[in-house]
C-alpha cells in the first residue's frame, strides 16, 4: 500500500471529526434538557467535557503528523494535501463551540 500514512492520517481525522460532532451534539442535548438555573452555569458542564476535547485534538494532531510524514515520503500529493486539510479542520473544530448552533 503506497499511501499508507496519508490514508491513516485521513482516517484518524475523520474519526476525530465524528467524535467532535458527537460531543457537541450531546452538549446541545444537555443544554436543551437543562433547567434555567443549570443553563446559567452550563459552562461548568462544558468544562467537564474538556478531557474529551483534548483527546480529540491529540488525535487530530497525530493525523497531521502522519500527513506530514506522508508528504515527506513523497506519497501521492493530492491525497497528502487532502489529508493535511482534513486534519487541520479536525484540530480547528475542537476550539469551535458549535453546539450552540444546534439548539
Amino acid at each position: 500500500m503506497k499511501n499508507k500514512f496519508s490514508i491513516l492520517g485521513m482516517l484518524i481525522s475523520v474519526i476525530s471529526i465524528i467524535g467532535i460532532i458527537t460531543l457537541n451534539y450531546n452538549l446541545a442535548k444537555l443544554y436543551i434538557a437543562a433547567s434555567p438555573k443549570s443553563k446559567a452555569l452550563f459552562g461548568i458542564q462544558e468544562l467537564s467535557r474538556l478531557s474529551y476535547k483534548i483527546e480529540l485534538f491529540i488525535a487530530g494532531l497525530v493525523a497531521f503528523i502522519l500527513s506530514v510524514i506522508a508528504f515527506r515520503k513523497n506519497e501521492n500529493k493530492t491525497i497528502c494535501r487532502f489529508s493535511l486539510f482534513v486534519s487541520l479542520i479536525a484540530m480547528i473544530l475542537v476550539f469551535i463551540r458549535f453546539w450552540r448552533w444546534m439548539i
